[in-house]
């Protein structure tokens, strides 16, 4: 099932059901997004279970899916980052997170600032084409598409060519601000 907004906010009214999905749908790759700052498995797995309770006390305060995530995201990385700080047998390679922050923090920032502007552009785009360009990154093929909006697979093909052509023609011209960004960053 792929997540939306409106999952995110029966969570916040006490939907375990729908909670129990989101979880299943999260835990694996924010397990392994924890593993690739602690190096250890089942720690990795500990933190992501404490998230989730985390987030499920805090449940009310999200509405859209994109804060849900960027919430367990930035805390996993806060607590990550913590606990990395306190145990001595990952001091190595603390030292070299916190040597090479400045350098994380600009690419972050790109990535970010990329993020968004993809955002933005994609909320530009028409409702059917933004819905039908939406599942596509998503991992959905035109068939898919095509069943879960209930229109032809022609429509679909159609549709999406044009939304990944307008996308290309409006990104490209804020490229070079990136560029730009990326180079008085650096």
């Amino acid at each position: 099932m792929n997540l939306r907004n409106k999952h995110i906010r029966q969570i916040a009214k006490g939907d375990v059901e729908i909670f129990k999905l989101f979880y299943e749908s999260l835990f694996q790759p924010l397990c392994v997004f924890s593993y690739t700052f602690l190096k250890d498995e089942r720690e990795a797995q500990d933190l992501t279970q404490d998230l989730f309770l985390t987030y499920w006390n805090k449940k009310s305060e999200f509405e859209t899916l994109d804060l849900a995530r960027a919430f367990l995201y930035k805390t996993a990385k806060n607590r990550c980052f913590n606990i990395l700080r306190t145990q001595k047998i990952h001091q190595k390679y603390s030292e070299y997170v916190l040597n090479n922050e400045q350098s994380y923090i600009k690419q972050m920032i790109i990535e970010n600032e990329t993020y968004t502007l993809l955002h933005q552009t994609i909320n530009a785009l028409p409702s059917q084409t933004k819905r039908i360009i939406r599942l596509s990154l998503a991992g959905l093929k035109n068939k898919e598409i095509a069943d879960h909006l209930n229109i032809s697979i022609n429509t679909v093909k159609t549709l999406k060519g044009h939304g990944y052509a307008t996308l290309r023609q409006k990104l490209s011209r804020d490229m070079l601000a990136l560029t730009i960004l990326s180079v008085l960053l650096n």
